[in-house]
């Protein structure tokens, strides 16, 4: 955990919420009613990413993979009790080592939606060339603020920070990419070719990402590609309409809600909790288990 202000006070309210026995009752209630936790992650460490699936193993909760969950959607297998899906954004080169071992060892499964042109070029992702450029001093606007570009723009800014900086693979390779999905537990699934903001992007950038990249993992992977996950969270019924027109059987938003036997069904919009990597474990555990989002599942 970083010693932050916000830190050391979400550190202090996920204590006041385990003490009070918030994240034990919403464990139960997953376990006697019809819910499934949600969770994702980006980059994490291989101690977090391992204290996560012991805490949840202690819990008394299973995973379920995508497959699965896809039936569970279509009404094909009953909802189950005390089920959690785990999926994790981008592809980072570090998933490997951190995740892909650990879900190999205990054959958990776990889901990883890959934009490709970081794969395929080397490039870094794009956020990198912005706080590379930051801070150089060449730049004095965040990714938070180029995500609220239109995608044309955000493109031509990014144009100009590849010809400037250098910025080191940080995605995996293809042949990473093959090797993670060997024995069958990890699945690979599609976040776009270059993480844009979906609905800053014109119709036919939109139709590009979501298509290309679908078409590019399955010449990878020599399989059909059936989850996406959109870049941010950020969405209209413009992607979800494109990404069922192209093929997918599910899509994660970054909606945090449960899965509940309602909103299952509504298989291009799937909420998830976010699992972060800087803040304290109390906090995560408060993530993982719904109640840091409590608001959202009343």
């Amino acid at each position: 955990m970083k010693l932050t202000a916000r830190n050391v006070l979400t550190y202090l309210y996920a204590n006041y919420l385990l003490l009070r026995g918030d994240v034990q009752k919403a464990i139960t209630r997953l376990k006697n009613g019809q819910y499934i936790l949600s969770i994702y992650f980006h980059d994490p460490s291989k101690p977090l990413f391992g204290k996560c699936m012991k805490w949840l193993n202690q819990q008394g909760i299973f995973f379920i993979d995508l497959n699965t969950l896809h039936d569970i959607s279509l009404g094909n297998m009953p909802f189950p009790k005390g089920a959690a899906v785990l999926t994790v954004d981008d592809g980072w080169k570090t998933n490997k080592a951190n995740i892909v071992e650990l879900a190999h060892q205990q054959n958990i499964p776990v889901a990883i939606f890959v934009t490709t042109e970081p794969v395929l070029t080397g490039n870094g992702y794009w956020w990198s060339y912005v706080k590379l450029a930051n801070k150089a001093g060449f730049l004095n606007i965040n990714p938070e603020q180029v995500k609220m570009m239109e995608n044309k723009s955000r493109v031509e800014l990014l144009s100009k920070l590849k010809d400037r900086f250098c910025v080191g693979r940080e995605a995996m390779t293809v042949d990473e990419l093959q090797d993670v999905e060997k024995n069958g537990k990890v699945m690979i699934g599609s976040h776009t070719v270059t993480h844009p903001i979906l609905p800053k992007c014109t119709d036919e950038e939109v139709y590009l990402e979501i298509t290309h990249s679908k078409k590019q993992l399955e010449e990878i992977l020599q399989h059909e590609i059936n989850g996406f996950a959109y870049p941010n969270g950020d969405f209209s019924e413009r992607e979800i309409n494109m990404v069922e027109r192209a093929g997918y059987q599910l899509a994660f938003s970054t909606q945090p809600y449960y899965l509940t036997a309602d909103n299952i069904k509504e298989k291009y919009k799937l909420p998830r909790f976010e699992v972060l990597k800087d803040v304290s474990f109390a906090e995560n555990i408060c993530r993982m288990s719904g109640v840091w989002f409590r608001k959202n599942n009343a």
